[in-house]
């Protein structure tokens, strides 16, 4: 299509994807000829974007869409313990994606995830973007953040 925006080539991957995960989403609702846009296409689509980008269980976009909703609304209400409860949730969903990936790489070779975990952070990186230099990888990234 002339004109039309495309993704850069790195996320270019991504485009037949999301593009089958658009019309799905669509489908049924173009069926009924109604919906609610927002609870029936645009966060499942952003939810299972992200699963796909990242190399996640596609299946896990729901428990993924209740976490952030669950940490939005402890946002907005500034309920400390439910966003603290909502973040170690999060932290957990990570830590065990993480742990599914380094157990059978081969089986998780695609994804955001795949590829950060193939990078490491050294002192010099560490000192210049302010992330204290805990571990190594993207396991001391995210630790340092906890």
């Amino acid at each position: 299509m002339p004109g039309a925006h495309r993704l850069p080539p790195a996320a270019g991957a991504l485009e037949p994807r999301a593009q089958q995960i658009a019309a799905g989403l669509l489908e049924p609702l173009l069926a009924r000829g109604a919906g609610e846009l927002v609870s029936e296409f645009a966060e499942p689509f952003a939810m299972q974007a992200l699963c796909e980008l990242a190399g996640w269980p596609h299946e896990d976009w729901q428990q993924l869409a209740k976490g952030i909703r669950a940490s939005q609304s402890a946002s907005f209400t500034k309920d400390a313990h439910t966003g603290a409860v909502a973040a170690g949730a999060f932290v957990g969903y990570v830590q065990g994606v993480l742990a599914a990936h380094r157990a059978a790489p081969a089986e998780h070779a695609v994804g955001l995830t795949a590829a950060l975990l193939e990078c490491s952070v050294t002192k010099a990186h560490s000192a210049s973007s302010g992330v204290p230099a805990q571990g190594v990888g993207l396991e001391g990234v995210l630790t340092a953040y906890q």
